[in-house]
């Protein structure tokens, strides 16, 4: 005669002490400058199993800009868990650039994460700034010992370097009564970047370029 099999109670195990932070939700690979990323990073805080903290709802988990250079933006970088998870909204860089982001446990003894890269590309284009001045003083007649160099950004000064087709125009400014001399006065964008050559002027007189 067999011996019948025997089940016992329900056991519950919870999970082991918190020892991690992990990414459950990479933010998005690319994204633009000054505009909210488009996938918002998720963060567990785990066990050394691989267990979620479903307990803890009091810890909190901030996010900073790992590599780069400048500041993340968002509003709040400081994230309190909600069963062991902390879920990111808004945040935004404003420097195209490539970055990463580094999340921080409030606990003592959990390891922070860090998220994959992030490609940060300028915004759209809104003005042209001059990089490089021409000369201060100039000889009738004879080439600008320095010529200049104009870029084009968007309103966080990001060079908008995807630009290889618009054309930048120069001619004398509001200072001047005579005519810009060139044999190019129409360069082409450069990766965001317009330099010109070769710029000269025929009459002795103040002037400025546009």
């Amino acid at each position: 005669m067999g011996v019948a099999t025997l089940t016992s109670g329900n056991i519950v195990v919870s999970p082991s002490a918190a020892t991690k932070l992990v990414m459950t939700t990479q933010p998005s690979a690319t994204a633009t400058a000054g505009a909210t990323f488009a996938v918002q990073p998720v963060i567990a805080e785990e066990d050394s199993y691989n267990n979620v903290i479903t307990s803890d709802s009091t810890s909190t988990v901030t996010a900073a800009r790992g590599t780069g250079t400048a500041t993340l933006q968002g509003s709040p970088l400081t994230v309190t868990l909600v069963n062991g998870v902390a879920t990111f909204g808004g945040l935004s860089y404003n420097k195209a650039e490539t970055i990463n982001l580094t999340f921080t446990d409030s606990a003592t003894g959990v390891l922070s994460t860090t998220s994959t890269n992030i490609v940060v590309s300028a915004n759209v284009a809104t003005r042209l700034v001059v990089t490089t001045q021409p000369s201060a003083t100039a000889t009738a007649g004879t080439t600008f010992a320095v010529q200049p160099v104009i870029a084009e950004e968007d309103f966080l000064n990001n060079i908008v370097t995807s630009d290889n087709t618009s054309i930048v125009t120069v001619a004398r400014g509001s200072l001047g009564t005579a005519n810009l001399q060139g044999s190019n006065l129409a360069v082409t964008l450069v990766n965001g970047v317009a330099t010109f050559g070769g710029l000269s002027y025929n009459l002795a007189e103040t002037m400025n370029l546009s």
